[in-house]
């Protein structure tokens, strides 16, 4: 795969002379580096509506509970750093020292930005990308990929994203961090006109990175494509904390007896063989909304999954006859402007606290017993949500972390190559064919494979740099 098969966008690194063309021409370049990346890695119980992160209750609520706000080892990270591989299929260096499990942290953060790109890199940056997005919509995967550095390679989308004056023209992903950008090359927030630029920042690479770190990396990137960021505004954010060897029951019990406080009016239950699964509290599309879920009996049945979550979120394997318990709250961008105050990210940063004891003390919590909708300050929180309360307390009460940036070394793709043999198997039965020993069916499986093998070639290097973009990992051969 080289690079006369995609296109080359380079920002040269702050402080250097631009170069005559940022476009070059690497077609003696193999696209593969020898050296790895740089970069790796809704209920009648309502509370009052008054209430916001800032404000005076939230402040008593805080100081009454700090006796409690201790860590508990009931509740385990959603965030918490891998103590092993953070991909089942990869193997970790173990040289590098790992961080202490950590008590949540954010599973998801959206973000809008406000700026503008340089005027020398503009125009060669629409013309790269659109001619990347041409392939991409002629379904030539090889040639869709824009080369923004040495160690970064990113294949555009077919097509857009969005709706209206906030369609996106071109978006990728990198280390599995999706960026949309609109054809706009300047935008202000004082001149009221919508973001230019969305980043979305699922869990992985915020586990992976930290959230430190992956917006380190975001930045990297778009300094890449001369892009100077003026205001960066969170447009949802989820924060989770998982709660392992504890049962859905608990939750189930608590909203069928009443034993709660809730800003919400509704709740939908969702169960698997008569055992509540999940529980959402308000549409994903409301401006606050909370689920709460057993993680572990989501993914059960995917085992890549499961040994993910494990390894990176858990600590442990969860008792199958009890699971995980997820809480988590969703909070978009009109909640964060208009009851909290929070515009920019710096703002999220320094009321995340106050934000995390609203969510879980005043927009929601469970009680011990079925509370008073006309004296819910007289019910505190159960047992069980205490815990969630001090999980939360706990992360966000730290300063924002980066985590030690993990090496992938290799992979094991047993399951992969198990999957393959399997299917070989079958393919030769269907032929008729058997044969009578090793030699034999190594000849057949060369006759099967030969005509294939250049294509494979390709593919398989094509293959590396999608896993590379869509996931936070980096792959080092042997």
């Amino acid at each position: 795969m080289n690079d006369n098969k995609s296109n080359t966008y380079r920002k040269d690194q702050p402080h250097n002379n631009l170069p005559e063309s940022h476009l070059e021409d690497h077609s003696n370049e193999d696209i593969m580096p020898d050296d790895s990346p740089n970069l790796r890695q809704e209920s009648e119980r309502g509370t009052p509506e008054k209430d916001g992160a800032s404000d005076s209750r939230a402040e008593s609520v805080k100081r009454n509970l700090a006796s409690a706000l201790k860590f508990q080892k009931g509740g385990e990270s959603s965030n918490t750093p891998p103590t092993n591989l953070h991909c089942p299929s990869m193997t970790l260096n173990d040289t590098l020292p790992l961080p202490a499990l950590s008590t949540g942290g954010l599973d998801w953060l959206g973000l809008s930005l406000y700026g503008f790109f340089e005027d020398d890199y503009w125009k060669e940056f629409c013309v790269a990308f659109d001619k990347a997005q041409k392939f991409a919509q002629e379904n030539n995967i090889e040639k869709s990929f824009v080369k923004l550095s040495e160690s970064i390679i990113v294949p555009i989308g077919a097509s857009g994203r969005g709706n209206g004056n906030t369609y996106c023209k071109w978006f990728f992903q990198y280390q599995g961090i999706t960026f949309r950008i609109r054809q706009c090359q300047k935008a202000l927030a004082s001149d009221k006109s919508p973001p230019n630029v969305y980043v979305e920042i699922p869990s992985m690479p915020l586990m992976t990175y930290g959230e430190k770190g992956a917006l380190k990396l975001v930045k990297t990137v778009l300094n890449l494509l001369g892009y100077k960021i003026a205001r960066m505004s969170p447009s949802r954010v989820d924060m989770c904390v998982d709660l392992v060897d504890l049962p859905m029951s608990i939750v189930a019990e608590a909203l069928r007896k009443r034993c709660y406080v809730s800003n919400i009016k509704k709740f939908n239950t969702f169960d698997y063989d008569g055992v509540v699964e999940t529980i959402q509290a308000g549409s994903p599309k409301s401006k606050t909304s909370l689920r709460i879920y057993n993680k572990y009996a989501e993914c059960k049945k995917d085992l890549v999954k499961l040994s993910l979550l494990t390894g990176l979120r858990w600590g442990k394997r969860p008792d199958p006859e009890l699971g995980a318990i997820r809480v988590e709250f969703q909070i978009r961008r009109d909640a964060l402007r208009d009851k909290h105050s929070i515009i920019t990210y710096d703002d999220l940063v320094k009321k995340r606290a106050s934000l995390a004891i609203w969510l879980t003390y005043n927009w929601f919590r469970i009680t011990e017993t079925e509370s008073d909708p006309n004296h819910t300050e007289r019910f505190g929180p159960s047992e069980f949500w205490q815990k969630v309360i001090n999980a939360f307390a706990n992360w966000t009460g730290q300063p924002i972390e980066e985590r030690t940036k993990r090496i992938i070394i290799g992979a094991d793709a047993s399951h992969l190559i198990a999957q393959a043999i399997g299917c070989l198997n079958a393919a030769i039965a269907a032929k008729g064919i058997c044969p009578n020993d090793v030699k034999e069916l190594q000849a057949i499986l060369n006759e099967i494979m030969q005509s294939h093998y250049p294509k494979m070639v390709e593919d398989i290097a094509l293959k590396r740099k999608l896993l590379e973009a869509t996931q936070p990992i980096t792959i080092v051969p042997k």
